[in-house]
């Protein structure tokens, strides 16, 4: 069985590492839950628009106890990300499930933001989306941990995007608190290029050495010229690292657009499954409640190659299963620094690092620890430092075959306050 004990990289203001972890799991009754309280990143947890310090009685974000699992997933076979693209019957779909027996009032707003994420506040009547409602939630079958699954699509008849650009969603509670928030894109397809990279060591030729750039036939417009345009980088689906760039050379009809520096490494991530039958030794089903344990020598990786990064390329969203149980699921890190401050992501929080999973540290234990109730399935999870210095040395893991590259067209469009999105693209590398 492998482990890998330090594997980093680095990227933005946060360091991510995936370590050794300890689980305990049991089955839940009224515990503690915890959600994405921001988008991927954005800084530090609990800032920007909408997230940690309250903004009045209208804008205050609830505790991550308010909800458990959250996931926004495209509903086309073939799209990892959350994208809608104009023009087509793109679907998004966010489920959601909140604690308790009795279904409450939620609603969903849209706001538009630019390349960098920072949302806009002008009015831009007849062209955003109107709010809407959250109507299409199920009760779930377990009597011990109570939970209702809400779940919401989009576009749909209500909801239409008449431009692109980057948007967030916010989930709103009857008093306009807002639950929780998730970016995702729409994209024009209005623009043709490719995509490309180079090597920035002179000994090896890995994926995670390569810079990428993209060859863009811009189209002509009146609302925006070629020094408008942009383009913007991104590896393996972390939306936490975006890395931009203005054309740096023209090469025929294409303008040629490079990411500014290469990507930190890529890291494997860790692969768990809670249900009984997910082959941990340590499992009793004898106590009452029910408990699993997961220790260093227990852990699984997605493929012995740690070829795939996280997060996979996502199956198509369908109706998520209700009678799943809850199990309350502790993790614990050994060998840190008790002033660090580790924050747990994954499949459950749709990779969102937010301050209601960060792991405290134990004195008692000396162990970063923290419990989340999880359903009992297959899981995939890491870890993320805020603190950019936090760096460790890699070991181990050398890194993957082959690394996704995404790509997204900007344009400075003169009608709106943000950008549009002109062409969304991704290649495997090396091919």
């Amino acid at each position: 069985m492998k482990t890998n004990d330090e594997t980093i990289g680095r990227g933005g203001n946060r360091t991510w590492l995936s370590m050794a972890a300890v689980a305990v799991a049991c089955l839940a009754l009224g515990c503690a839950a915890g959600s994405g309280s921001q988008g991927p990143g954005t800084g530090q947890p609990d800032e920007g628009p909408g997230r940690g310090n309250p903004r009045g009685p209208a804008g205050v974000r609830l505790g991550p106890e308010a909800v458990l699992e959250v996931k926004l997933l495209s509903t086309h076979p073939t799209e990892s990300l959350p994208v809608v693209r104009r023009n087509s019957d793109y679907v998004l779909s966010l489920t959601f499930e909140v604690p308790g027996d009795r279904s409450e009032f939620y609603s969903v707003r849209f706001l538009p933001a630019d390349r960098e994420w920072n949302v806009s506040t002008a009015p831009e009547e007849g062209i955003l989306p109107a709010p809407d409602e959250i109507t299409d939630y199920v009760h779930s079958s377990d009597l011990d941990f109570p939970y209702i699954q809400y779940k919401y699509e989009f576009p749909n008849s209500r909801v239409e995007f008449y431009r692109s650009g980057n948007f967030i969603l916010e989930v709103l509670d009857i008093d306009r608190r807002v639950l929780f928030d998730r970016r995702f894109f729409v994209t024009d397809n209005e623009v043709e290029f490719n995509i490309a990279t180079k090597s920035t060591s002179l000994i090896t030729d890995r994926p995670d050495e390569l810079i990428p750039e993209a060859g863009v036939a811009i189209p002509t417009e009146p609302w925006f010229g070629t020094e408008d345009v942009s383009v913007c980088f991104m590896k393996n689906g972390w939306m936490d690292e975006i890395l931009c760039s203005e054309i740096v050379r023209v090469e025929g009809s294409r303008y040629i657009f490079e990411a500014p520096r290469k990507f930190r490494r890529t890291i494997p991530v860790q692969f768990v499954n809670l249900a009984a039958t997910g082959g941990v030794r340590r499992r009793d089903d004898i106590t009452i409640p029910v408990s699993v344990s997961l220790f260093v020598d227990d852990l699984r990786f997605w493929g012995d190659d740690h070829q795939w990064s996280s997060p996979v390329p996502r199956p198509a969203a369908g109706y998520e299963d209700a009678g799943i149980r809850y199990v309350d699921t502790i993790f614990a890190l050994r060998g840190l620094d008790q002033t660090e401050r580790p924050i747990l992501v994954g499949t459950f929080n749709d990779w969102d690092p937010d301050a209601g999973h960060r792991l405290k540290w134990n004195p008692s234990e000396g162990l970063h620890m923290l419990k989340v109730p999880l359903k009992e399935d297959e899981m995939f999870y890491s870890y993320v430092w805020d603190d950019i210095d936090n760096a460790r040395a890699q070991s181990k893991f050398e890194g993957p075959d082959q690394v996704v590259f995404n790509v997204f067209v900007y344009a400075k469009d003169s009608r709106y306050p943000t950008e549009r999105l002109l062409g969304i693209g991704n290649q495997v590398l090396p091919e």
